[in-house]
């Protein structure tokens, strides 16, 4: 009687498991590769930050410099500092939009500013920088929530008034609207401009903070 062969189980070959996982291995370390090349050994720019500076730079100066007197030795340094970082333009807080609809009286000193800054640097320009705090804000300007409404024309034309006002009385070459949060495509905004820029003339500068 002939003896019955039982075919076993074909399985897999050791040899082809240790490819695979060769391969795998292979894998994700060329995946790490990718990851430390673009993410921790990203080649650097070869130049300094200076390369970029087109030297036309701007500051932010706070409302003490209109509020309060400041004397010529005050001014001088200033100016200094604004050369040495080829400043442009300088953005001086003046005030920002009350919930009454008004802006404060905090620009007092504001001509005998604008008027030694700009004999001691004429390329400058001096704007005044004014805060309105949108409705729809959630955060806080001066401690108060939003609440300027742009969609009210008595609103943007108390803008327009004050900002005129600021220029001529206070000597400032243009104004620099903030408002916080500026939404894109907001049509009342660009209304606002439009009556600002009515309000100030075609020669003072206009210039915006959007966020």
């Amino acid at each position: 009687m002939a003896k019955r062969v039982v075919p076993t189980r074909r399985g897999r070959s050791p040899i082809g498991r240790r490819l695979r996982v060769a391969l795998a291995l292979a894998l994700a370390l060329a995946c790490a590769l990718v990851v430390v090349r673009g993410c921790v050994l990203r080649p650097a720019a070869a130049h300094p930050g200076s390369h970029y500076n087109v030297g036309a730079n701007a500051a932010w100066l706070g409302i003490e410099w209109v509020n309060e007197p400041r004397d010529g030795r005050e001014v001088e340094a200033l100016v200094e500092e604004l050369r040495r970082h080829q400043m442009t333009d300088a953005y001086a807080y003046v005030s920002y939009l009350h919930p009454s609809g008004r802006f404060g009286e905090t620009f007092a000193h504001a001509a005998s500013f604008t008027r030694g800054l700009h004999a001691a640097a004429p390329e400058v320009r001096v704007q005044a920088w004014l805060g309105i705090p949108l409705r729809r804000g959630r955060g806080l300007v001066a401690g108060e929530a939003g609440h300027a409404d742009l969609g009210d024309p008595a609103t943007r034309a108390a803008i327009a008034a004050f900002a005129e006002r600021v220029v001529r009385e206070g000597g400032f070459d243009g104004v620099h609207l903030d408002p916080e949060p500026a939404a894109d495509g907001d049509r009342h905004l660009l209304a606002l401009l439009e009556e600002v820029r009515a309000a100030v003339g075609r020669d003072a500068v206009l210039s915006i903070a959007v966020k």
